[in-house]
C-alpha cells in the first residue's frame, strides 16, 4: 500500500501538471486513497496503508510548523554560484563560501529532523496500538536513512535503465547492492542497541483515539491560539493519563494461564500482573520469529515487561514422576514432559488437579492419569504428536473429561482474575 500510494500520488500530480491544473497536496492524498479503496475496499484495514497516509498527512501539515521553530540563516548569493567552470566553483566554495555550506548543511539536517518529528507524531497513536513500542533513536536513524534511501532509489532506477548495457549494468547493480547493504547494516546496528526501542507499551484502541484527539486539538491551538482549545487539550491529556494509570493499576491484579499455539513447540506462560512466568522449550527461546508472531502480541496487550522461568520463579513446585506439579493462584497445575512416567497410587485417594497440561509426548494414557488424579481440565499443547492427541481426545470423550486441543482450537487461555 505505501508503494501504491506513492506511485498514484505522483501520477495524479503529473496528470495535473499536464493539463495545467494544480491541486493541493491534501486533495491529491485524498484522491489517491479513494481510488485505492474503490479498487480494494479492504485495503483501508492494512496497517501499511494507514501508517503511510498518516505519515504523509503529518509531514504536509506539521513539518512546516516544526521547521519554523528553528530558523537557520543562510547567507544569500554565495560567490561560487557566479562562477562558470567547475574548478572556479570549487575554489570559490572552499575559499569564500564555507559559512554558506555549513549553514546549508545545518538547515538540511534540521529540515530532515522536522520531517521525522512530523511523521512520528502523526503515526504515534497507531504505532503504539499495533506494535506496543517506541523508537527512541528515530531522529538519529532518519538523518541517515532518509538521504541514503534516496540514493538507493536513484541507483535502483539507474540499474534498470542500464540493465541492457554491458559493463554499466554491472556497475550500477554493484552500487545498488552496496547502498542497500549499508542501509540494512546501519538499521540493524541501531536496532541492536539496548536503548534503541522502548518495548512492552500496552496501548489500546481507546487510548489511541484519545491521543489522536490530543494531537488534533494541539494542532488546532497552534493555528488559532484560543485558551478554550488549550483547555480542551489539557482535559484530553488528563483523561488519557487517568485511563492509563487505572489500567496500569488494574493490570497488577491480572492473572491467567496460557498454553500458546506455537507449532511443534512447548509454550506455557503464567501471567501475574506485568510479569510472565514461562515454560518454553529451548528451541523456541532461540526462535525469535515464532516468539514475535505467536507470543509477543499477547504479552504486549497484557503489558508484560518482566519474564522469569518456572525454575527461577517462586511458584510452589512438587516434583513427581508424572512431571511437575505447580500451585498458581490457588490452582494446582500439572505439566508433563517426555520423561513423565505413570505410577499407580499407593492408596485409592486421588490427587485433585485443576489443570493438566500434556506436553512432550509422554508415554502415558488417559486411563493411567484418571487413576492417579481427579482432573478438572486437560490441555494438549502443540509439542504433542497429532496421532497421540487424537487417541487421547477419544479417551477423554469416553471418560467424560474436559479436553482441549491447542493445535485445533487455538491457544488455551484461562483467566483467574480479570483485568
Amino acid at each position: 500500500p505505501p508503494v501504491l500510494r506513492s506511485s498514484l500520488m505522483f501520477s495524479l500530480l503529473q496528470a495535473g501538471l499536464t493539463i495545467n491544473r494544480r491541486a493541493t497536496t491534501y486533495n491529491i492524498l485524498a484522491a489517491s486513497a479513494v481510488l485505492l479503496m474503490l479498487f480494494n475496499p479492504l485495503i483501508i484495514m492494512d496497517v501499511g496503508f494507514q501508517l503511510s497516509y498518516l505519515a504523509v498527512a503529518g509531514i504536509v501539515y506539521l513539518q512546516p510548523k516544526i521547521a519554523r521553530l528553528l530558523l537557520i540563516k543562510i547567507p544569500s548569493h554565495p560567490k561560487h554560484k557566479k562562477e562558470k567552470n567547475l574548478f572556479n566553483k570549487s575554489y570559490s566554495l572552499l575559499r569564500y563560501d564555507l559559512v554558506w555550506l555549513r549553514q546549508k548543511l545545518l538547515d538540511g539536517c534540521w529540515q530532515l529532523t522536522a520531517v521525522s518529528i512530523a511523521a512520528q507524531i502523526a503515526t504515534l497513536p497507531l504505532c503504539l496500538m499495533y506494535f506496543g513500542q517506541f523508537p527512541n533513536l528515530f531522529l538519529l536513524t532518519n538523518l541517515v536513512v532518509l538521504p541514503l534511501s534516496n540514493l538507493v532509489l536513484f541507483s535502483g532506477v539507474a540499474m534498470f535503465v542500464c540493465s541492457y548495457l554491458p559493463g554499466l549494468n554491472i556497475a550500477t547493480g554493484w552500487l545498488f547492492n552496496l547502498l542497500i547493504g549499508w542501509l540494512n547494516h546501519f538499521i540493524f546496528a541501531i536496532d541492536k542497541l539496548p536503548f534503541a526501542v522502548t518495548r512492552g507499551i500496552a496501548f489500546g484502541a481507546f487510548e489511541m483515539l484519545l491521543l489522536f484527539l490530543l494531537i488534533i486539538f494541539l494542532s488546532w491551538y497552534s493555528e488559532v491560539g484560543k485558551p478554550k482549545v488549550l483547555l480542551a487539550s489539557l482535559v484530553i491529556l488528563l483523561s488519557l493519563s487517568s485511563f492509563n494509570a487505572y489500567k496500569t493499576f488494574d493490570s497488577t491484579r491480572h492473572t491467567e494461564i496460557i498454553v500458546y499455539d506455537v507449532p511443534q513447540h512447548k509454550a506455557i506462560t503464567f501471567i501475574q500482573g506485568n510479569r510472565a512466568i514461562t515454560d518454553f522449550d529451548d528451541s523456541l527461546r532461540n526462535d525469535q520469529t515464532n516468539f514475535n508472531n505467536h507470543i509477543w502480541p499477547h504479552w504486549q496487550n497484557c503489558g508484560i515487561n518482566k519474564e522469569t522461568t518456572f525454575s527461577n520463579s517462586v511458584l510452589k513446585t512438587y516434583p513427581c514422576c508424572w512431571g511437575a506439579l505447580f500451585v498458581f493462584e490457588g490452582k494446582r497445575v500439572l505439566i508433563t514432559n517426555n520423561t513423565s512416567r505413570a505410577k499407580t497410587p499407593a492408596d485409592d485417594k486421588k490427587i485433585p488437579i485443576d489443570l493438566l497440561i500434556v506436553s512432550g509426548n509422554p508415554p502415558i494414557s488417559i486411563g493411567q492419569l484418571t487413576t492417579a488424579f481427579d482432573i478438572h481440565q486437560i490441555v494438549f499443547d502443540s509439542s504433542d504428536k497429532p496421532w497421540k492427541v487424537g487417541k487421547w481426545m477419544n479417551e477423554c470423550n469416553s471418560a467424560h473429561i474436559n479436553a482441549y486441543n491447542v493445535k485445533e482450537q487455538g491457544a488455551y487461555v484461562r483467566l483467574l482474575s480479570a483485568r
